[in-house]
């Protein structure tokens, strides 16, 4: 059950069992996919591109209605992932956690080691996303040596525990981070 949409009545309103692989994710080649997804429940665009161990994930929604996504990736690499919520609001609910509730212009990072997410979205418009995930051995190989922060980050992906740049609360996004989100997005 790798992803499924149901509103405040539990009702199922979409279900994808065809997620990325771990080849997909650790292979050289690049994948690129692009959907524009209209549903009753919301309408949307989403890019994806995939190589080397890197996700990029972006794209924009209008949500009819309040959702609830769960995401169960067993067949998946655990990621490491940067969310960037430049506009809108969602609730992500990792287990052994408090919610980590995202508004407009906040960042954080985040490894869930059990692979399993639930997440609320209520009715909005313009929610924009974006997403950059490292596999695990890729976040590894790129913090080692590489400073204190991302030094005591991966002991911590290392030894599978959960991850929050912050627990407490998201950082904002800056200036620099909003150039660079539009290049990512532009490219």
């Amino acid at each position: 059950m790798p992803l499924v949409i149901t509103n405040d009545s539990h009702h199922e309103l979409f279900r994808e069992d065809k997620l990325l692989t771990a080849q997909d994710l650790s292979g050289s080649a690049i994948i690129e996919d692009e959907m524009e997804l209209q549903f009753d429940f919301g309408a949307g665009n989403f890019r994806e591109i995939c190589f080397d161990g890197l996700h990029i994930g972006y794209g924009n929604a209008d949500v009819y209605e309040n959702l609830h996504l769960t995401i169960d990736m067993q067949d998946v690499p655990t990621m490491v992932s940067l969310v960037f919520v430049l506009h809108g609001n969602l609730v992500s609910h990792l287990p052994g956690s408090a919610a980590c509730r995202y508004t407009s212009l906040e960042h954080n990072l985040m490894y869930n080691p059990a692979v399993f997410e639930r997440s609320e979205i209520k009715k909005q418009s313009g929610m924009e996303v974006v997403n950059l995930s490292f596999t695990k051995d890729r976040f590894l190989e790129l913090a080692e040596n590489s400073g204190a922060v991302l030094g005591r980050l991966g002991e911590h992906v290392a030894g599978n525990k959960l991850v929050f740049l912050n627990k407490d609360c998201n950082q904002p996004i800056t200036a620099s981070m909003l150039r660079i989100l539009t290049e990512i997005r532009n490219c």
